[in-house]
């Protein structure tokens, strides 16, 4: 007897998607045949919600997206995280003072999005990300005044530090 696949985990940044963080239609196509098969359809990535294509996040079939590498699920249709397990507070804390002190883009994600520091604007544009990830970052993040005063004074769900 044949086995039936009910599930595809997708990766989105180096295989669904192009150099350019595109879909292609031939992907697109896919994945609608597969959903029409009754798989069910679930993108896994390191990105936060917001920074999962919109075409995917509202793709017929699709009802959960993974994200920050594991540590929350969303059910997309209702918009809102299923599952979540956040940094404790304390290792958040040691991490992003540690990444600020070094002349570096850090990255904090909480919930949907990402949080960047205002003052190190200056280095999304150094590190030579080719367009599309530059669109990405500007797209679906938030600037902050500072890091470290953020997840130290708001104390955030944080999901996801780089």
């Amino acid at each position: 007897m044949a086995k039936r696949i009910r599930m595809i985990g997708l990766d989105l940044d180096g295989t669904a998607l192009t150099n350019e963080k595109q879909l292609t239609d031939a992907t697109l196509e896919v994945l609608e045949r597969a959903v029409e098969a009754g798989v069910f359809v679930v993108p896994a990535t390191g990105r936060t919600l917001l920074g999962v294509p919109k075409v995917l996040r509202h793709m017929s079939g699709i009802d959960y997206v993974i994200t920050s590498n594991g540590a929350a699920v969303y059910d997309v249709k209702k918009q809102e995280c299923v599952y979540e397990v956040p940094m404790p507070e304390k290792q958040a804390e040691k991490v992003i003072e540690l990444i600020c002190q070094y002349p570096v883009l850090a990255d904090v994600f909480v919930g949907e999005t990402g949080y960047l520091e205002e003052g190190r604007r200056e280095y999304l544009y150094q590190v030579g990300f080719v367009d599309a990830v530059l669109d990405y970052i500007v797209d679906t993040h938030h600037w902050v005044p500072d890091l470290v005063k953020f997840v130290k004074e708001e104390k955030p769900k944080v999901q996801k530090i780089m």
